[in-house]
């Protein structure tokens, strides 16, 4: 309770609400409500529509459709799993919860939405249907967002300029994050120790499973240190040719690859989920590191259910396409 009254004025004095300070505020540990945060943000990567897949398929030249179809299953089985934890979570701590109010309040709800709904949608339809790319579909989903904010008088020319002081500073801090672990990963390439891993893994890899595993780990380790795209460009090109010897699917490779790099987006020191819901939630790095690690052995089981069982992730291109 300390913690909460002393974080609520800090909030409240910031322009705008994101989903971590208003669980603070209803009543939440500050260090829960920026784990989930940071936990969920990992969804929207692997369910379409994702940009890391778009770069992931424009690496590899797989078809983008199947990719984004490939993510539906372990999206949702990541969702399901994350609610586990959160409401074990809720009921040992005795949080808060909000009372079921009808199925017409939930509609009035949804029909209140439609608006800021348009803009995954916006991103759906220009990226998939190939009208604009990810830089463009950003600066596109901006502007209808400022739209919205007008129209919905909650926007003002104020709050825009600070609004983005404030993104200024957390853009700041994150950039430093990916900087550092940028110099690491141009370290490694010039050391050729991606090369390196290969050959071992060659070596002391026979079956489809010994290999996944073994990339599952090398991952894992490298996003405690780099930021995960980075460690995408870094190590597929690597691992491609020996998952493709030993017949491992490549849409199922794409999405182990894809998972193990949320689970590194979450993961201290160089968490970069983590670390922006930290800047937005006002919660000290160090609590939240504390609180992250239940939630990344929750995402680590539903990795290794991908891994062990491939058609949750082929099952549904391979029946649509």
């Amino acid at each position: 309770p300390g913690m909460v009254s002393n974080a609520v004025p800090r909030l409240r004095r910031s322009a705008g609400g994101t989903v971590a300070p208003l669980k603070i505020q209803e009543g939440y540990d500050g260090d829960f409500a920026v784990a989930v945060t940071a936990a969920s943000s990992t969804i929207g990567p692997i369910l379409p529509p994702s940009i890391v897949m778009v770069i992931y398929a424009a690496m590899t030249n797989l078809s983008i459709g199947k990719l984004f179809l490939a993510g539906v299953v372990p999206g949702l089985l990541m969702g399901a799993v994350l609610m586990a934890l959160v409401l074990a979570y809720a009921t040992a701590r005795n949080y808060p919860r909000d009372t079921w109010v009808g199925f017409p309040a939930l509609l009035r709800t949804i029909v209140a939405a439609l608006g800021p709904l348009g803009a995954p949608a916006i991103i759906l339809i220009g990226v998939v249907g190939g009208y604009f790319g990810a830089t463009e579909a950003g600066a596109i989903v901006v502007a209808y967002s400022i739209l919205l904010g007008f129209i919905y008088r909650e926007l003002s020319l104020k709050r825009i300029v600070k609004a983005c002081q404030r993104t200024a500073l957390n853009v700041g801090v994150i950039l430093f994050a990916i900087t550092a672990a940028s110099i690491v990963g141009w370290t490694l390439a010039v050391g050729r120790v991606p090369q390196q891993l290969a050959m071992l893994i060659s070596q002391y890899g026979d079956s489809q499973v010994t290999v996944l595993l073994i990339v599952i780990s090398v991952l894992l380790v490298m996003g405690l240190f780099l930021d995960g795209l980075a460690a995408m460009v870094i190590m597929v090109p690597v691992f491609i040719p020996i998952t493709s010897a030993l017949g491992v699917d490549p849409i199922h490779f794409a999405m182990v690859v894809i998972l193990c790099i949320m689970v590194g987006a979450v993961t201290p020191p160089v968490g970069i989920l983590l670390l922006i819901s930290c800047q937005v939630g006002d919660v000290p790095y160090r609590e939240a590191m504390r609180m992250i690690w239940p939630f990344v052995a929750a995402m680590l089981a539903v990795v290794l259910a991908v891994t062990f069982i491939p058609s949750l992730t082929t099952w549904l291109p391979e029946a649509l396409y």
